[in-house]
């Protein structure tokens, strides 16, 4: 069967061939056994017609963090927190995850499954495709079962793709003090679940007065040896240390990180864990402190956007970004408006042509011989004249720092400031250095 979309006023994606954004203006779609087979304007005779009326059409939208099976909403505390009270003394008065809990125990499959199909149309209406999708809201064997049930089959009738997560460790229930209940995951819903292939993902709520880093280990080292994949809540309200179990176990995302640290950042960048923020939950728990999106790109979890800025200057004829990770250069490469990324270790690599600015963050205390690289750096890449500017984070001076080599388990050269200056010196450069912002105690050398 041929369908045909025609009308379309305009369709926008990302061409990996071209590396490049591309806008398709004036169009046509023609489509043959679910499968796009072409896009022009020549005529073919097609078994259906749809007018997209002028419409923009572009891939769907892809939410990685979704809670959608419920059966009664909690509108009513948004309207309290808009009053001053906190999400904490909510959940402490029966509200939160646990008031969604009651709902869902006491409806039948049958109806928790046709009011999420109604619910999750929604999604489908503004774009998005495909969801992950949580349960969380059982919290017993039977109910969790439920959830996950419904997830199944409204994957088999709806046209949105729905990931399932099993997330029992959402909450403790009231019926349950926490071992128990934590018992009751590891030795009966994991198996139950795995043995009827429920799940493809385990979710945990990694975060004090929930699931300690410890009962977290336990629920996720679990459902690993079942064959689930991992992904957890993390440092969304305190830095528990979530964002560190979750590179320590490569979970596949840690999600939320409102309270994560720096060296919680960079555990995740290192073994390239995806870094997930929501801010629409931080405006709908009425909370202040948003995820630092920015920081999370500065320290590894990142995407080549300080190669970009250079790139768009107008004095700017060529800008190169080198980095180690793949991962880092696929997404810098499908952002590229025109500059250069190559993958080499930086401490070795030889550029072959000079260039008149250096800029590295983060990087040069990971070196052995920092001093042989500023060398390599002057008499290899720099242009007469040129200069280099670096920012540093692990240095003496900044005490808090002094535990991350531990911490990450990877050497880290410690050198005053004093010290980091004089390898400018011995080189020749000129410098100035400046503390920048107090708070994050970042020092940039140039």
């Amino acid at each position: 069967m041929k369908t045909r979309i025609k009308n379309i006023k305009s369709i926008t994606s990302w061409s990996p061939k071209e590396d490049k954004l591309k806008i398709i203006n004036d169009t046509n779609i023609v489509i043959e056994n679910e499968k796009i087979f072409y896009i022009g304007k020549n005529k073919f005779s097609v078994d259906k017609e749809i007018d997209a009326n002028g419409a923009l059409i572009t891939p769907g939208f892809i939410d990685s963090h979704t809670h959608p099976i419920f059966y009664n909403n909690r509108s009513e505390e948004f309207f309290l927190r808009t009053k001053g009270i906190s999400y904490d003394e909510i959940s402490r008065g029966g509200g939160g995850i646990l008031s969604s809990i009651k709902s869902v125990r006491e409806v039948s499959e049958e109806k928790l499954f046709n009011r999420s199909l109604q619910r999750i149309n929604y999604f489908l209406k503004n774009g998005t495709t495909t969801i992950e999708a949580k349960s969380g809201y059982g919290l017993n064997t039977k109910n969790e079962l439920k959830l996950l049930s419904v997830i199944k089959k409204l994957n088999e009738v709806s046209c949105l793709d729905l990931v399932p997560t099993f997330m029992g460790a959402h909450a403790v229930p009231q019926e349950y003090n926490k071992d128990t209940y934590i018992n009751l995951i590891c030795n009966e819903m994991i198996p139950a679940i795995a043995e009827k292939q429920l799940a493809e993902y385990c979710d945990v709520f990694c975060e004090n007065g929930y699931f300690s880093i410890e009962d977290s280990k336990k629920i996720l080292l679990k459902a690993k040896e079942y064959g689930m994949k991992i992904r957890l809540h993390a440092d969304e309200f305190e830095d528990s240390g979530a964002a560190n179990l979750a590179a320590e176990l490569s979970a596949i995302s840690a999600d939320h990180l409102m309270a994560v640290s720096d060296i919680g950042i960079k555990s995740l960048a290192k073994r390239n864990v995806i870094a997930t923020i929501l801010p629409g939950t931080t405006f709908f728990l009425g909370k202040q402190s948003y995820a630092n999106g920015r920081k999370i790109i500065d320290l590894g979890c990142g995407n080549g956007w300080a190669t970009r800025k250079v790139h768009c200057e107008p004095l700017c004829k060529r800008a190169v970004g080198v980095d180690g990770a793949s991962n880092m250069l696929v997404n810098a490469r499908s952002r590229s408006s025109g500059e250069h990324y190559i993958q080499a270790d930086a401490a070795v690599y030889d550029p072959g042509e000079r260039f008149d600015l250096i800029h590295s963050m983060e990087f040069i205390y990971y070196l052995t011989h920092p001093r042989e690289f500023m060398e390599t750096a002057v008499n290899s890449w720099l242009n007469k004249g040129g200069r280099i500017i670096f920012g540093l984070d692990f240095y003496f001076e900044n005490t808090e720092s002094h535990t991350w080599p531990k911490k990450l388990k990877i050497p880290m050269l410690m050198l005053k400031e004093i010290e980091w200056v004089s390898y400018l010196k011995k080189n020749n450069l000129g410098y100035e250095y400046d503390k920048g912002n107090s708070k994050l105690k970042n020092l940039i050398i140039s």
